[in-house]
């Protein structure tokens, strides 16, 4: 992953694939092939969305139950 505070998609797909991929035989270049195919799609769906005046909902974390970390916070990808 990246050593600094800007990570980018295909970093995260990377960290998310990771075991799956390995676990099936993959080596790091398996990983690196599929996560940045797999970015390249993330950023025509978003492109293409935008375009269309989309947006991805955000909705709460948890659902607001009572936990107090993370109670009205929202996350987006």
């Amino acid at each position: 992953m990246a050593d600094n505070t800007m990570v980018s998609t295909t970093d995260v797909i990377s960290a998310a694939i990771a075991e799956q991929v390995r676990a099936l035989g993959g080596d790091a270049e398996a990983i690196d092939n599929i996560s940045h195919a797999a970015s390249y799609a993330v950023i025509c769906w978003s492109l293409a969305a935008a375009e269309r005046g989309q947006s991805i909902p955000r909705e709460p974390i948890n659902n607001g139950q009572s936990s107090t970390e993370g109670k009205g916070k929202t996350c987006a990808a």
